[in-house]
């Protein structure tokens, strides 16, 4: 059985388009973004339930979908789509939002980074111990999270 120099040819693209396209695609799974995420924010205590959803919006979009999976393999990237990227994964984490502007949405107000960045601030209505608490210097009193 031969095979003409055509056939060989079509296949050969053929196969090499599928693997690359199959590689491209591979969508990361969350152990490998709450790996991402730990080594972007310095935190080894980040919520994996909360961190489904951020990994779910960000893949929503094709282009996240690629530089997600090149991220997770290389953190050090410093192209321009592997900046921009990391800035949404801490915007997520840090504001506990996803989306922007009027397509934002709450994910997670009161685990939101920000306020353990800031130290002295909570969310609204959370109380940081019993009637009283604040008379304490802040280094002494415990919180209740």
């Amino acid at each position: 059985m031969q095979i003409s120099r055509r056939a060989l040819m079509l296949a050969t693209t053929a196969l090499v388009c599928t693997v690359s396209l199959g590689e491209a695609r591979a969508d990361v799974d969350l152990a490998a973004f709450m790996a991402l995420s730990e080594h972007l924010t310095g935190r080894s205590d980040l919520d994996p339930v909360i961190g489904r959803v951020y990994l779910t919006a960000l893949q929503r979009e094709a282009t996240n979908r690629d530089a997600l999976a090149a991220l997770s393999r290389d953190p050090g990237r410093q192209d321009g789509q592997a900046l921009a990227l990391r800035k949404q994964i801490l915007r997520c984490w840090y504001s506990g939002l996803i989306g922007e502007g009027d397509a934002s949405k709450v994910v997670s107000f009161e685990a939101a980074l920000l306020w353990s960045a800031m130290g002295f601030a909570q969310p609204k209505g959370w109380c940081r111990g019993p009637v009283g608490y604040w008379s304490e210097p802040p280094d002494a009193q415990e919180t209740t999270r």
